[in-house]
């Protein structure tokens, strides 16, 4: 099971990151910006049935570990990721632009219903991981990709993509994140001293058919000249449900494989 982290974000997971104690605040944002560790994202006009519907800003997911490496006083380095974040949304507007697609149809938690949002996401997914490769790592972060597998109303099940690894979540940080059972996400635990923050965010599955190759499934150029390349082949990326939102905790102690567990 292929999960990655969805490469976009939106200002308040951005500002959750950055202070995981509070509420999201535009304040917040700011004094990020004023310290030039956060990108300037892209903004966007939302449309239902063909109308104007509101605007959205999309940023990529790369501000989110600037916004806590700047936390940790690493300010140099979330500037790095800064700058790489930028490179990406001048990449995430090509590729919109390619496909066609609008950004209200990849925000994150969007239903990706159509080939194009789902080419153009795992392309933007490979592209936040490339750059990814090429910085400094977040110290102290513990990343675990997997499956929202039950709940109890108390306690949410959290397995790995491996299905190896069990741990048990407060149902809240279920109901903050905007994720529902039977999500793929990102667990994202961060050792701040004598206690632990939690980040839970939405992960994309991402699904590879084989005998097709990676150009065919994430390149709108050449499924034209391929012509005949079925609807359902190529990249398969399924969305969770859920709103916007990654909304993190502080918890002293993380219960794993719990044998009182759901």
């Amino acid at each position: 099971m292929n999960v990655q982290t969805w490469p976009l974000v939106g200002w308040r997971d951005i500002v959750h990151a950055f202070r995981p104690d509070h509420s999201a605040r535009e304040a917040h944002l700011k004094t990020l910006r004023r310290n030039h560790v956060v990108s300037d994202g892209i903004r966007f006009t939302r449309r239902a049935n063909h109308r104007l519907a509101g605007a959205g800003h999309l940023y990529s997911h790369l501000n989110v570990s600037a916004a806590v490496l700047h936390r940790q006083d690493r300010t140099e380095d979330a500037r790095a990721y800064r700058e790489r974040a930028t490179a990406l949304e001048g990449e995430l507007a090509r590729v919109l632009r390619a496909y066609h697609l609008g950004a209200d149809e990849v925000e994150p938690l969007t239903e990706l219903a159509s080939r194009e949002a789902r080419g153009a996401m795992a392309r933007l997914s490979d592209l936040t991981e490339e750059a990814l490769a090429g910085l400094p790592p977040v110290a102290d972060q513990d990343v675990t990709r997997g499956l929202l597998h039950s709940a109890d109303g108390r306690r949410v099940r959290f397995v790995d993509a491996e299905g190896t690894v069990e741990r048990y979540l407060p149902y809240g940080l279920l109901e903050s994140s905007g994720l529902s059972v039977g999500d793929h996400a990102v667990l994202i635990s961060e050792f701040t001293g004598a206690s632990l923050v939690i980040r839970l965010e939405p992960g994309l599955l991402v699904q590879s058919q084989p005998g097709l190759g990676t150009d065919a499934q994430t390149d709108p150029e050449a499924d034209d000249a391929a012509g005949a390349e079925s609807a359902e082949g190529g990249e398969r990326v399924r969305a969770p449900l859920g709103d916007d939102a990654y909304r993190a905790a502080l918890f002293d102690h993380l219960d794993t494989e719990d044998a009182d567990g759901p």
